[in-house]
């Protein structure tokens, strides 16, 4: 079964100097310290430089903000765990449209099967031995 893609809408955004492209990746990361308590943070992480992590946004959560077809931040929380990665789809002047990426399971290769030893048959005969120490 094909999982259902999942898009948000990123708003809030910060005025911090860091453009959003299409098809560049940022980080989710769900925001315990927000008191709405299914907030989800966007962040930007520099290639360059792996420690240097900026927030440039949320996840929308409010009717007036979420784009028709995507998900709310409300129904992301539960299906990322504490951090997931987004990919942005579509910038627009006030929100950014970004899909969720799920890595895909890694699928443990498939162990072969020794091949059974073949059992040797009994050879056929026409005589059938009863037993005789039955106590009936």
């Amino acid at each position: 079964m094909e999982a259902k893609e999942i898009f948000i809408t990123i708003t809030g955004l910060k005025e911090n100097g860091i453009p959003f492209k299409v098809g560049q990746d940022f980080i989710l990361q769900k925001d315990m310290e927000n008191e709405d308590a299914e907030a989800v943070a966007v962040y930007f992480q520099d290639d360059r430089e792996e420690t240097i992590i900026v927030e440039v946004g949320q996840v929308a959560n409010s009717v007036g903000t979420i784009a028709r077809g995507t998900y709310s931040a409300g129904r992301l929380y539960d299906k990322i765990g504490e951090t997931g990665i987004c990919r942005v789809y579509f910038v627009l002047k006030e929100a950014v449209i970004a899909k969720v990426i799920f890595e895909e399971p890694k699928v443990e290769e498939e162990k072969q099967l020794e091949e059974p030893e073949e059992i040797e048959k009994p050879e056929e005969s026409d005589e059938l031995e009863f037993p005789t120490n039955l106590n009936w």
